[in-house]
This record gives C-alpha cells, sequence and structure tokens, in this order.
C-alpha cells in the first residue's frame, strides 16, 4: 500500500490485546492512538502514569505541560 508508517486512530471498542500487539509489530509498521472509555477509570491515575512514563514538553507560553511518549508496553 505504502512504505510510509501509518498512523491509526481507533475507538474504545479497539482496544483488545489482539489489535495492540498487531500494531506493535514491525512488519505492520504502524502508529495508533486508541481512545479511551474514561467513565470508570481515575485521571489521576492517568495522570501518574504520565508523570512516571512520559517526557514532559512545554509547547509555548501559557499552554499546559504535555507528556509524551512513543510507545507503552501493554
Amino acid at each position: 500500500m505504502t512504505k510510509m508508517r501509518l498512523l491509526l486512530r481507533l475507538d474504545s471498542g479497539n482496544d483488545s490485546s489482539d489489535n495492540i500487539r498487531l500494531c506493535f509489530q514491525p512488519e505492520t509498521r504502524c502508529d495508533f492512538l486508541i481512545k479511551r472509555n474514561l467513565r470508570q477509570e481515575s485521571l489521576d491515575m492517568w495522570l501518574d502514569i504520565a508523570k512516571e512514563n512520559g517526557i514532559v514538553t512545554h509547547p509555548r507560553d501559557g499552554k499546559n505541560r504535555i507528556y509524551r511518549q512513543c510507545s507503552m508496553v501493554c
């Protein structure tokens, strides 16, 4: 299809371990975003994970901190 990396955007119904495992395979060559359903999850827990594992960036004056990470092993 293409030699460039693909970016997949999936909703929370596609967050199975099989889909995530497929995205991590080198031959798949894709990056991915999976939207989470946060109704039953603590936002503080996710902030703690971001602070512990992410790299903080400051996009520009007046903007909040952004925590980034290339990949997370599940």
